[in-house]
């Protein structure tokens, strides 16, 4: 299970790259475009709850399952910081959120926060059985 940052906007906060075995992944922010990606990466970003972002597979790998490896290794990367921060530029202070105490404990999953934590498994079954 991973954990990934987001903006306000849905997005992410600045470009990664990742790879995994032949697969190349370059994934960047793109404010109002949706989702630009190929293949299993779009089902692993769409999955992650990512609204604008655009994705590219630099490599001629085929294999889907790598393909997927590679996206969530690359979303696995993303720090926690802006890009205002990244670029050296001043932060602007976060705005305090309200806590009132829940009687019972609340899920984890948030939709319209900043992250979003998601669960993807992938398996891959080398023997059918009959």
């Amino acid at each position: 299970m991973i954990k990934v940052q987001l903006s306000q906007a849905m997005t992410i906060p600045h470009m990664v790259e990742a790879k995994y075995s032949s697969a190349r992944v370059m994934i960047m922010p793109a404010r109002g475009r949706g989702v630009v990606a190929g293949s299993s990466v779009r089902n692993v970003i769409e999955l992650a709850g990512i609204k604008d972002v655009c994705a590219k597979l630099m490599s001629g790998s085929k294999n889907k399952l790598n393909n997927a490896r590679v996206a969530i290794l690359a979303l696995s990367k993303l720090s926690r910081h802006t890009r205002e921060k990244l670029a050296g530029k001043p932060e602007r202070a976060p705005k305090a959120a309200k806590i009132a105490p829940a009687a019972a404990p609340a899920p984890v999953r948030r939709e319209a926060g900043r992250c979003k934590i998601i669960s993807v498994k992938i398996s891959q079954n080398h023997h059918a059985t009959p």
